[in-house]
């Protein structure tokens, strides 16, 4: 079943992978990444999109060590041991680590184009005002619908990226299914 995702903007004439490796290219230096904004849970199945949750949002990868903060939450990876920080709780766990350090390369394009392309998936790149959106959509996933990022063309910095998900019922339906089980 083709879920091809509605795309805002006119269609260009860009390779949507060329697109992707100038993105890559920005925020994927030779072993690290570095990402910061917030993170947003929208539920946008009725007639107006509902954020239902936002959080702050840190992510860096440094030469296999990664660090990230969602709200309160704070998370370290490094070699040998990972910790956990629950900010508003006041909690830290430290846990020793067993796993060796991969060795594989932090993005391959190559391996997403030919994975993505294995499951038919779309990529395409559209014009919406001062901004490029690239879109992967038909993607062969029980859940994710499409990828759609947003970025200046100039400098391909990221502004928004999204990720549509498939839900089974509608939040509204589970809130009543919640209350009809607090009832009983």
């Amino acid at each position: 079943a083709t879920q091809e995702a509605e795309t805002p903007g006119t269609p260009t004439n860009d390779d949507p992978w060329s697109e992707l490796q100038s993105l890559a290219g920005i925020y994927y230096a030779e072993g690290a990444v570095s990402f910061k904004g917030n993170m947003k849970l929208i539920d946008d199945n009725g007639e107006n999109e509902k954020v239902l949750e936002q959080k702050a949002f840190q992510y860096s990868f440094v030469n296999g060590n990664y660090h990230y903060l969602l709200g309160a939450m704070e998370f370290i990876n490094k070699e040998k041991y990972v910790i956990v920080i629950d900010h508003d709780e006041k909690v830290i766990a430290l846990s020793p680590k067993a796993s060796k350090k991969s060795t594989a390369s932090l993005f391959d394009l190559k391996q997403l184009k030919k994975m993505l392309e294995e499951q038919n998936a779309n990529a395409r790149v559209t014009q919406l005002g001062d901004e490029k959106i690239l879109t992967i959509d038909n993607i062969q996933h029980p859940d994710i619908q499409h990828y759609r990022i947003y970025y200046d063309p100039l400098t391909y910095r990221i502004s928004k990226l999204l990720v549509g998900m498939q839900r089974l019922y509608s939040l509204d339906e589970e809130s009543e299914n919640a209350k009809g089980d607090e009832e009983t």
